[in-house]
Parts: structure tokens; C-alpha cells; sequence
């Protein structure tokens, strides 16, 4: 099959702001991915496979916490063949600036309460071809990005410190 165009799979979580002196919701990134298996043979105009997860924030509030899930690009089984035919435009979520597959988690920043940060959690980001599976990536001179990164809150609180990112 062909898809013209960009083709964005999203399964993001984004956790809701807090009000001021509370926590803000975590946001947990789910499961995206494209699959071509036994033979398919699919091309993308551009492809983008994002699942991330980012903490609230508010004014006043804490940041809350932010975790990747899992996102993934494979192509499983002799004479399988996935093409994606340039690099995605980007889409402004969390960070992901145009990654082609993302697993980014996010934490929420702070302006109040105890000044600390959302703690951030990357996901896991794979490209995979096996079993005599083919990816053929942009041959445009547009490039590629896999990536699987956490973003720590922020705070602006004095003495306030910035959330922790793994």
C-alpha cells in the first residue's frame, strides 16, 4: 500500500495542570507503531511514530511526571519492504521536533508548591528489521531521528530544583 503525505501514529499521554499548592497529573505515552509483515510491501510520503508522555504543570502547581512508552517502525519477514520517503514535517509535541519514532517523556514544570520539577522517564524507541524485512529510510538527504529521551520540569521557584530526567 502507499501513504501520501504524513502519516503521524500518536499514542501520547498528557497529564492535566494543577492548581496552585498541588501536583500536576502524570502523563503516560502509550504504544505506537507501524508493522509491515510476510511480504507487505508499504510506502510513506513521511512517517512519524510518537509515544509520549508529559507531566502537567499550572501556576503554583508542581510538576507532574512525564514517562515514554513504547514506539516502533518494524518490517518482520522475507520480502517485506517499508519505505519512508523523507523525513516528517515536525509536530509540536514534548520535544519530538520531527523524530520519525519517539518514546520522549516529559516532566511538568513549576512555578509554586515545594518548587520541585516533574521527574521525566524516556520510552523505548526501535526500528527493526528482521527475518529478511528491508527499511528503506529517506534518500533525500533528510535524515532520520530514533529517539527515545527524558525532559526534566523546570522550576522557577527560588531554591526550587529541576525534576529528575532517566
Amino acid at each position: 500500500g502507499v501513504i501520501t503525505g504524513n502519516a503521524a501514529i500518536l499514542a501520547e499521554g498528557i497529564g492535566g495542570d494543577g492548581a496552585a499548592d498541588f501536583v500536576g497529573g502524570s502523563g503516560t505515552g502509550g504504544t505506537a507503531f507501524i508493522e509491515a509483515a510476510a511480504g507487505d510491501t508499504l510506502t510513506f510520503g513521511s512517517a512519524q511514530v510518537i509515544a509520549s508522555g508529559e507531566g502537567g504543570s499550572g501556576t503554583g502547581a508542581v510538576g507532574g511526571a512525564g514517562f515514554g512508552g513504547a514506539a516502533r517502525i518494524s518490517s518482520l519477514g522475507a520480502g517485506t519492504e517499508l519505505t519512508i520517503n523523507t523525513a516528517p514535517t515536525e509536530i509540536d509535541f514534548s520535544r519530538d521536533g520531527g523524530s520519525t519514532v519517539a518514546a520522549h517523556g516529559v516532566g511538568g514544570d513549576t512555578s509554586g508548591g515545594t518548587g520541585i520539577g516533574g521527574n521525566a522517564t524516556g520510552g523505548a524507541a526501535l526500528l527493526e528489521a528482521n527475518a529478511g524485512g528491508t527499511i528503506n529510510l529517506p534518500a533525500d538527504g533528510t535524515r532520520a531521528t530514533i529517539s527515545a529521551r527524558a525532559f526534566a520540569g523546570r522550576s522557577t521557584v527560588a531554591d526550587g530544583v529541576g525534576g529528575l530526567a532517566t
